[in-house]
């Protein structure tokens, strides 16, 4: 702790230190790298947390195959331990740390420990916010700094106008947009009274003029799909719409199930799926529904893909499932306790998914037909945005930060070309525009990387606000953001 300690103090010290490094060995095993130990005692606030890695991977106990009973008891016999530091500081005359980080290399049995003796807690700072500080700051190394396009000068995006919403509280944007030449059409969502409404609104680019289409009283987060002049979507009341794309004229409302469908659908030739609770096969004429799926399924969180035969599904915390599409009965589930989003088929044969595993990314190569594993890539967090697949080459963005590109071999093996770590979050899809990739984060700035090499053409630039879609737009970006925010940059 500091130089002027006695050894019987540092031996305490060092015992005490010991046995919180016993304690948390018990708990994730040896199978882990490193353990990283944080102690907190401040502000009549004591808290004690760790969280491991595993390779280049960051794991906290929620994302180890542990017992919630397990990681429930470590947390509260470190915190409870914490006090006999106080008691050893005390009988030793000596000052107690504010802050104490451990740092243990499990294959070598060393570690090394970090003090802090000031407050840590600043305004109305909690440990748990330092302790998810520290986890950003392995993750997202100070020195970590993104490749610049050699002898390039980076270009600068500059915003050209903004339309922001107004006298609307509690605004949020659709999670996708439509662009139909000079027309911009999305759904926004706001509080009205004590509840929300959501609105169909276009939007004119060029006289900055939006008219709604449609509105109704409950949660609608995507745009859904369009075809033939009609727009089909779901709202979290339950029903699936087929409106007049443009009029917003409703064309057919079906109500499938309770509450909170998902927005994910999927269309062939005459029908739409959807899932709330099963999943509905529903005629695109008439509404009508032509079945439901048993009640074995109700952990499917989204229809994700579709062939001739097949209906794919993701879930929210169970397997990937495949349905027959013509009964709906069940044919192969894979895998346990996923939350499976995205997802697409690379060919007949193969299906694209990505799922969050305890909190970290996977991305899962299938056989089509009988569900078996091809290969399995780790993302380290998951992947919330729809990956994009650029003929062999697939662009993924996770929740921390990293935009990869994979290369697809005629085998269906993924080999990673680059990887760009951005500040936060990838918040939207990936666009391509020739040589360049864009895409923004969760804190609100715009990227722009050479496609190919994943190096820096673009400085990065602060938006209005947390962007959710982005689209190339004339010799621009286009970009929509969480509070119903419309802005325009051009390069």
């Amino acid at each position: 702790m500091n130089d002027t300690q006695n050894p019987a103090f540092e031996d305490a010290l060092r015992n005490f230190q010991l046995e919180l490094i016993a304690l948390c060995l018990d708990t994730v095993g040896t199978d882990v790298d490193t353990i990283c130990i944080y102690c907190c005692n401040e502000k009549i606030v004591t808290s004690f947390n760790l969280f491991t890695i595993i390779g280049k991977n960051v794991r906290t106990l929620s994302q180890l195959d542990l017992d919630q009973e397990v990681i429930r008891s470590c947390l509260s016999n470190g915190s409870l331990r914490l006090f006999e530091l106080s008691t050893i500081c005390k009988k030793y005359d000596a000052p107690q740390p504010t802050e104490m980080r451990i740092v243990y290399a499990v294959k070598f049995e060393t570690f090394q420990v970090e003090y802090k003796y000031k407050p840590v807690l600043k305004g109305s700072s909690l440990p748990g916010d330092v302790f998810q500080q520290w986890i950003e700051d392995i993750r997202h190394p100070k020195d970590a700094k993104p490749k610049k396009a050699t002898g390039k000068k980076l270009l600068a995006p500059k915003k050209v106008w903004e339309y922001k919403q107004s006298g609307l509280r509690e605004v949020m944007i659709s999670e996708t947009g439509a662009l139909n030449e000079n027309e911009l059409t999305y759904f926004l969502e706001y509080k009205k009274d004590s509840f929300y409404e959501s609105q169909l609104k276009r939007f004119d680019l060029h006289s900055q003029e939006e008219k709604v289409l449609f509105s109704e009283r409950h949660v609608i987060r995507d745009l859904g799909l369009s075809e033939s002049g009609r727009r089909y979507f779901t709202s979290f009341s339950g029903k699936l719409y087929c409106l007049d794309d443009a009029t917003g004229e409703v064309i057919w409302a079906t109500e499938a199930g309770r509450f909170n469908a998902s927005w994910d659908i999927v269309m062939d030739e005459q029908n739409v799926y959807m899932h709330n609770g099963r999943i509905y096969y529903i005629n695109k004429v008439s509404g009508e529904i032509v079945w439901e799926s048993s009640e074995d399924i109700k952990d499917a969180g989204s229809p994700i893909a579709i062939t001739d035969e097949y209906i794919y599904c993701g879930t929210s915390g169970g397997s990937i499932l495949c349905l027959d599409k013509n009964s709906g009965k069940l044919v192969w589930t894979y895998g346990e306790n996923l939350y499976a989003k995205n997802g697409f088929l690379l060919s007949n044969e193969v299906l694209f998914v990505t799922a969050s595993d305890k909190g970290f990314g996977k991305l899962f190569l299938l056989n089509a037909a009988s569900g078996e594993l091809i290969s399995e890539t780790d993302m380290e967090l998951e992947c919330t945005r729809t990956p994009l697949l650029d003929g062999n080459l697939m662009y993924v963005g996770n929740n921390m930060g990293e935009m990869k590109c994979f290369e697809i071999s005629p085998e269906y093996e993924l080999t990673e070309k680059f990887s760009y770590l951005a500040d936060s979050s990838v918040s939207t899809q990936a666009v391509l525009e020739g040589d360049s990739l864009w895409f923004a984060t969760e804190k609100g700035y715009l990227y722009g990387i050479d496609r190919h090499t994943g190096e820096e053409i673009a400085k990065k630039k602060k938006v209005g606000g947390n962007p959710r879609w982005i689209s190339i737009y004339e010799n621009g970006l286009l970009i929509l953001s969480h509070k119903g925010q419309i802005e325009y940059y051009q390069k």
